[in-house]
């Protein structure tokens, strides 16, 4: 999917040479520190920026062919924020993931797809709650039912679509940043291909199959996320020391813990 990629802005090297495939079915973790370059990543990924050199390819195809309805049929983005302020309901916030398919789809499915988007969020009985009055993890939920909704499968369109998750974690407490990511992980199962943003390592190695880890915009490894997450490379790219302890509930995904050096 993604081919040499290369971004400048001006004299500026944000991102350089990165290859990598987006396999359906599969989560993939884009880790680094800040300021690697993980947000452009994801924003080239979608095709909300442009690369300065390389392609983006989706289904063998050049990115910038495609129709920017074509593309929200394929693909949705959890931003880091959504700004909403005016008095929506939660049931037509996740409406609006519905729209670039009113046109070719029963309009009847789309009310369906959004109660089972809520369902999967656990969020079905706030569908006529004023969204401005949720709290920041209701929202978070709501947002990521919307993004389902917008891919969710179907049996007319059955070829594979992409979600994109920009630190879909951050300002949640402990038992929400799990929420998110299982019911993400759950969704896979439908040939959704996952991009995440994460800076919790912990989460990466707990919910993702592979990872990119980038640092000042080079990709350092890339791969099955055990290979690439090890405590050489995390010690190299964020100066910590680190090592890993067996997880009583989950013996193939082991705890990180980590301690300055």
């Amino acid at each position: 999917m993604l081919r040499n990629i290369h971004y400048r802005l001006g004299y500026q090297s944000i991102l350089n040479n990165i290859s990598w495939d987006i396999e359906p079915g599969r989560i993939t973790a884009v880790v680094g520190p800040n300021g690697a370059g993980k947000s452009t990543l994801l924003k080239i990924l979608s095709g909300e920026l442009l690369p300065t050199e390389g392609e983006i390819l989706l289904h063998d195809r050049p990115l910038v062919h495609w129709s920017t309805v074509q593309l929200a049929r394929m693909r949705s983005v959890l931003p880091q924020s959504f700004e909403l302020s005016f008095d929506f309901t939660v049931a037509e916030v996740v409406s609006m993931g519905r729209m670039p398919h009113t046109i070719r789809s029963q309009t009847q499915t789309n009310p369906r797809i959004c109660a089972e988007a809520l369902q999967q969020v656990g969020m079905q009985d706030f569908a006529e709650r004023l969204y401005t009055t949720l709290s920041g993890g209701e929202k978070q939920r709501v947002q990521l039912a919307r993004v389902l909704a917008q891919v969710w499968p179907e049996a007319s369109h059955p070829e594979p679509r992409y979600l994109f998750l920009d630190e879909p974690t951050s300002n949640l407490d402990l038992h929400q940043k799990h929420t998110i990511l299982s019911i993400a992980r759950k969704f896979m199962h439908n040939h959704i291909g996952s991009v995440v943003v994460l800076h919790d390592l912990n989460l990466a190695l707990k919910y993702a199959d592979t990872a990119i880890l980038i640092n000042a915009g080079e990709m350092v490894e890339a791969g099955n996320v055990m290979d690439v997450l090890t405590a050489a490379n995390i010690e190299r790219i964020f100066h910590m020391r680190a090592t890993f302890l067996d997880n009583p509930y989950d013996a193939q995904r082991p705890w990180l813990v980590t301690a300055p050096r």
